[in-house]
């Protein structure tokens, strides 16, 4: 996943936690296939954008969280 450097908690914290809990983050958009946050790029349609609440929500579920409650608008 790449997270957006407009994340609110903040990129390098959302990062901190991914990586904690056993997750990847991608240092480029173009090398996800997930986007966290608020995103002004192209958008793709094979490309899942959501919210930073899923990241925390997963986490304190310790369960990937289904992706339609957290989709940012495209």
């Amino acid at each position: 996943m790449f997270i957006a450097p407009a994340s609110s908690p903040p990129r390098a914290k959302l990062c901190e936690l991914v990586l904690l809990c056993g997750g990847q983050v991608s240092p480029a958009p173009q090398l996800a296939s997930l986007i966290i946050g608020p995103y002004t790029g192209q958008k793709e349609a094979t490309i899942q954008y959501l919210s930073e609440k899923w990241v925390l929500d997963s986490i304190t579920q310790h369960q990937v969280c289904d992706f339609n409650n957290y989709q940012l608008l495209q």
